[in-house]
């Protein structure tokens, strides 16, 4: 089995009322498995876990985060993963597409500098052969112009308002 989530709970600490801690409980046992060559959808309702159960996976929660279960990839448990072993795991052997693309791009970096990023830390490639396998990346995805895109930085489009 590739991944499997075993009775997975996820409450987020709100503060202490009375001299007692409130959680918000977020994901309230969610199980299922990820056979290996498989693709799979987590689908459901707003607000009904999907984000929070996908960035536990990864440990991307916010500090105030408690995750109970089990999460084993490859057999092994992140859940009792140490923090450099789950960053060295990051991006190399698993990781997370966002689907927001407005937040998923840092505005400060070009496209070719956000790409090439992980290619040259956890797959040990040189800046040089990052680039090139960037631009056949964004090919392969069939963004046209690949070579002008991975210069581009990105931006918000504002609707200019008149007060007439």
């Amino acid at each position: 089995m590739l991944l499997s989530i075993q009775d997975l709970k996820v409450a987020f600490r709100m503060g202490k009322v009375n001299g007692q801690m409130q959680r918000a409980l977020a994901v309230k046992g969610v199980s299922f498995d990820i056979p290996e060559n498989s693709t799979v959808a987590l689908v459901g309702e707003s607000g009904s876990g999907k984000s929070v159960t996908a960035m536990s996976i990864l440990n991307l929660l916010p500090d105030n985060a408690e995750r109970q279960g089990k999460i084993l990839f490859q057999g092994r448990d992140l859940l009792q993963t140490s923090l450099p072993e789950l960053q060295g795991i990051r991006g190399r052997e698993i990781a997370c597409v966002f689907q927001d693309p407005m937040t998923s791009l840092n505005p400060v970096f070009t496209v070719a500098d956000q790409i090439m990023e992980p290619l040259v830390k956890h797959m040990g490639m040189s800046r040089k052969q990052a680039l090139v396998r960037a631009e056949e990346l964004l090919n392969e995805v069939g963004i046209p112009e690949p070579k002008r895109r991975l210069k581009a930085i990105r931006t918000r489009c504002r609707a200019a308002s008149s007060s007439a």
